[in-house]
């Protein structure tokens, strides 16, 4: 089914949509109790804030408007942002929560068994190898098989020690 007004990957949208989601996401995950306090919430809220403007760029950006009954999308310039480093903790619920909301997948009830292996410190492909191969070993867990999500850094590593 094709949504044609659904973000498209590699689209740039407003600083000020971005900001929005990631307190959204903030605040579910408050809700949900995995943030302890309201004072630990704001600290990360802040902090997610500042990263967010500090990777801020000017470019072209996704725009959509109301107008003679539909939603119109066009692209006007504006400021967007590469958005914030996510913690361990946001991977595995955003994760979690995505695999839960899956409409088409029947395993969603374990969701909340789902580990999270953050390789994002991992810097050189024999480390990532070796990362996936132990990992993979402890997800089979003797045939008890354990869901597993991975997250590598987003380039490509340059050394092979």
């Amino acid at each position: 089914m094709i949504r044609p007004l659904e973000p498209r990957v590699g689209e740039n949208r407003p600083i000020s949509v971005i900001k929005a989601e990631a307190e959204a996401f903030l605040r579910e995950m408050f809700a949900e109790g995995l943030i302890p306090s309201t004072k630990d919430f704001e600290q990360r809220l802040n902090k997610v804030m500042v990263e967010i403007e500090e990777n801020g760029i000017d470019c072209m950006v996704r725009e959509d408007t109301a107008g003679d009954g539909e939603l119109k999308r066009r692209k006007v310039p504006g400021r967007s942002s590469n958005g914030y480093v996510q913690t361990k903790e946001e991977l595995e619920y955003g994760v979690r929560v995505s695999w839960r909301n899956s409409r088409k997948c029947i395993m969603r009830a374990h969701c909340w068994d789902l580990k999270c292996v953050d390789l994002r410190s991992v810097k050189t492909s024999r480390g990532m190898l070796e990362a996936t191969i132990g990992n993979a070993l402890a997800a089979y867990n003797g045939g008890r098989i354990v869901p597993t999500g991975k997250f590598p850094l987003g380039h490509h590593w340059g050394t092979t020690s």
